[in-house]
């Protein structure tokens, strides 16, 4: 909430990273097609030097926590029975940015152990019921305490 005599300006509440990814997917805030999917962007008042500073810090976490995501799932997969591309880890090393072709979430998660780790196929099915899902990607989730990756 801006002090009394401070000049606050009219900011997104989301991120400008996390606004591009829905355009990208089609999310529209000024469209007229009823065919695209319309949201409205909101914006709260903050002090430039807040936003500027500590605000958009933490907004640029989340891509330190998606590299340092990538890079354990990567460990996690030479440790073992490795099915991770290795372009993907060459791109995380020479881009700093998860490859194009992984996906990282976070999500709160409890287990009896602080540290788990599951890697599961994942599947696309066809069309028909003659033909065999084919394997399209594997899930790896790992968990450190209640947060899991």
């Amino acid at each position: 909430m801006p002090r009394l005599g401070a000049e606050a300006n009219k900011e997104h509440i989301y991120p400008k990273w996390l606004i591009r990814e829905l355009r990208r997917l089609g999310v529209k805030n000024d469209s007229l097609d009823p065919r695209k999917r319309k949201i409205e962007w909101p914006t709260a008042p903050a002090f430039q030097r807040c936003n500027n500073n500590w605000m958009s810090a933490l907004d640029n976490d989340q891509l330190r926590l998606a590299l340092w995501t990538a890079m354990k799932a990567i460990l996690f997969d030479s440790a073992g029975e490795a099915v991770i591309p290795r372009g993907f880890s060459q791109s995380l090393e020479i881009f700093r940015h998860p490859h194009p072709g992984m996906r990282v979430w976070i999500a709160a998660y409890y287990d009896s152990s602080p540290l788990a780790l599951v890697i599961r196929p994942i599947y696309a099915p066809q069309s028909t019921k003659t033909e065999i899902d084919q394997l399209n990607g594997w899930c790896a989730t790992s968990s450190v305490l209640r947060v899991a990756f």
